[in-house]
């Protein structure tokens, strides 16, 4: 904190003045629940969560005067004072004056869960011994938002599931793959599990200008067992929403699982990355409110929907992925049936054919009818501020049913190349039932970026309709060093949900 801080302080805005204050839901003192949980500042480490606040008195107080703190529209926060002896101790209205100059820290006990909770302030009121007031000042906060990283950025740790599949093989040459890093496989007894990217998303929040703190944001499926415990120092866990059971005729029983939750890499129109989620355009069921209510109220990374109503599971990661570029910028791996018919005229039918439609429709827009409302979508690109040079088609057939809305419940015919993970210049895909010219050509596509390709054994996943992203999750390094750097100029024009 510098002089540089107290200007606008009063008002708050994301280009203007205000602070960011941190949602202090990691365990650095090792007792297994949030350090913002139990209105203590738990050491060295919680007390560089704080968000630091300096009250600067013009003089020393007349005697008997006394100095108050009131929240103004203010949700789940603690607000601590530093004593002389370097001790903190909880603030809940008086404050303590032994000088001219009070010292405050400031934490969330959460993150914001929609828009209208927004910024807030606190108001701090000096008065005399006869209750007259003397001065008022105030600060506006609000809490730094959760932020989700992209599948480019750089790996740090690679989670996998054991213990329900027959996964030795996979493990091993994933294993192999990853040396270096940290691998942590999980013995779980639930088959669910075994999906470690439907488990959870591990973002981070961060106080500009210091160390990134990770977030897991758990998903609402009734049998995760893993997410609770990564939390300890510098790394927390939340739970947004609650299970439901989307269970039906329409096969959206996974749409609540985070394959379905994705984020792109910065562009120049989203400096922070943008998020993107399936929705069943044909049932109108989508990733559920009260989680697309809380992204929202990041701000800084403002999700849309894109069409997955053609696929059996619907999860956003079967159909698009990304990948850095050879000068960084980033690039838009796509399912594409297209280039697997220029390998196979004879099979490129009307199945795969509607299939492609249905991409090319989500990639640069069109229109749906949604609850009897008819719904511009302006498309991927549009929306992320990019264009078709970012594009690279990998090869890829379906089987799906035809139905009058196009087709639905389509599988990859071989592992997809696009539900893939990317490892630190190396994208890690699933080879089952791939043939030579599938494997030749989507290497040959890769190498044009500059991306090497390590085949892994996922037979076990593949037939249980998923491939090597949905069997493992990441801890991924942010992109930015801070991100208040590095905001949107624009928070998003949002589409219609219904």
């Amino acid at each position: 904190m510098n002089d540089l801080d107290a200007s606008g302080h009063s008002t708050w805005s994301w280009t203007g003045g205000g602070l960011f204050i941190l949602a202090n839901v990691d365990d650095d003192d090792g007792d297994g629940q949030s350090d913002a949980a139990d209105a203590r500042v738990n050491g060295l480490a919680d007390e560089a969560d704080l968000a630091p606040l300096v009250i600067t008195l013009s003089a020393t107080p007349p005697r008997g005067s006394t100095l108050s703190l009131s929240r103004v529209d203010a949700r789940g926060i603690n607000v601590f004072q530093k004593g002389a002896s370097g001790a903190w101790t909880a603030v809940r209205r008086s404050l303590s004056i032994t000088g001219n100059i009070v010292y405050l820290g400031v934490e969330a006990t959460r993150f914001s869960l929609t828009a209208s909770e927004g910024a807030f302030s606190l108001v701090v009121e000096l008065r005399d011994r006869r209750g007259t007031l003397l001065s008022a000042d105030s600060v506006a906060m609000r809490v730094a938002p959760w932020i989700m990283i992209p599948n480019s950025a750089p790996t740090e740790a690679v989670h996998v599931a054991t213990g329900q599949y027959p996964n030795a093989a996979f493990l091993s040459e994933l294993a192999a793959a990853t040396s270096g890093l940290m691998l942590t496989p999980y013995n779980t007894s639930h088959w669910q599990e075994m999906w470690m990217q439907d488990t959870m998303e591990i973002g981070y929040t961060q106080l500009p200008g210091r160390e990134p703190l990770h977030v897991v944001l758990k998903a609402n499926r009734a049998w995760d067992t893993y997410p609770p415990t990564l939390l300890g120092p510098n790394f927390g866990t939340i739970t947004v929403g609650a299970y439901r059971n989307t269970s039906g005729p329409a096969n959206d029983f996974w749409v609540d699982w985070y394959g379905n939750l994705e984020v792109s890499p910065p562009t120049p129109d989203w400096p922070l990355g943008r998020i993107y989620y399936g929705f069943n355009t044909n049932t109108g069921v989508h990733l559920q409110d009260a989680v697309v209510d809380f992204l929202r109220a990041q701000y800084v990374q403002s999700p849309f929907w894109l069409d997955t109503s053609w696929l059996m599971i619907k999860h956003v990661d079967e159909m698009v992925s990304f990948v850095p570029g050879p000068d960084g910028e980033p690039k838009l791996l796509v399912a594409s049936p297209r280039e697997a018919g220029t390998l196979y005229p004879s099979h490129y039918g009307p199945i795969d054919q509607g299939i492609q439609a249905k991409i090319d429709a989500a990639l640069h827009g069109a229109a749906y009818s949604i609850g009897g409302q008819t719904v511009v979508h302006p498309g991927m690109l549009d929306l992320l501020g990019l264009d078709d040079t970012a594009v690279v088609e990998l090869p890829i057939f379906y089987s799906a049913t035809m139905t009058a809305n196009g087709p639905v419940d389509g599988t990859a015919d071989w592992s997809s190349p696009i539900n893939s993970t990317f490892f630190n210049g190396t994208l890690l895909a699933g080879d089952t039932n791939m043939s030579d010219p599938e494997r030749q050509m989507t290497e040959r596509r890769l190498a044009d970026i500059g991306i090497n390709v390590f085949w892994l054994n996922d037979a076990v996943y593949h037939q249980n309709l998923g491939n090597v992203h949905c069997a493992t999750n990441t801890t991924r390094a942010p992109l930015v060093v801070d991100f208040s750097r590095h905001l949107p100029s624009t928070f998003g024009d949002e589409l219609p949900i219904f």
